[in-house]
């Protein structure tokens, strides 16, 4: 079994990397969309908007903090905490979006098209970050 050579990573700063990357990535697609959502459904879906990408920046933060758990750890076991981190990122996004939508807050879909968006791109911004830190986890600098 495999040993990570992470004594060098500072979960902490990697952790906070990744999520002001996907903070900028949520603030990136409020600016984004906002006009566009504005013309298509009002004020009111501005509003589902901003609280549909809080939600998707909420559960990437959630989700990426489970593999640092498991930095100072085999190899083999980080590689499962990045797993698990996607499963606990998609199960509390779900529930949380349910949960919100079900207070019936803001109009429904464009609450739910933008937790759909922020997740898809933010993934993107995460899975970049994630595979950089496995390579230095691993050894392979970067």
């Amino acid at each position: 079994m495999r040993t990570t050579s992470s004594t060098r990573i500072d979960p902490l700063r990697e952790f906070a990397r990744i999520a002001v990357l996907a903070l900028a990535a949520g603030g990136g697609l409020a600016l984004l969309g906002y006009w566009p959502t504005l013309r298509q459904a009002g004020s009111a879906g501005c509003s589902a908007m901003m609280l549909g990408l809080s939600v998707a920046v909420l559960g990437a933060w959630l989700g990426s903090a489970v593999p640092f758990y498991f930095v100072r750890r085999p190899l083999e076991q980080f590689s499962a905490g990045l797993l698990a981190g996607l499963g606990v990122r998609f199960g509390f996004t779900l529930g949380l979006a349910l949960a919100v939508r079900s207070l019936e807050i803001v109009p429904a879909e464009p609450l739910l098209l933008w937790v759909g968006i922020g997740q898809v791109v933010i993934l993107g911004v995460d899975v970049f970050g994630l595979v950089r830190l496995s390579h230095r986890v691993a050894g392979g600098g970067a």
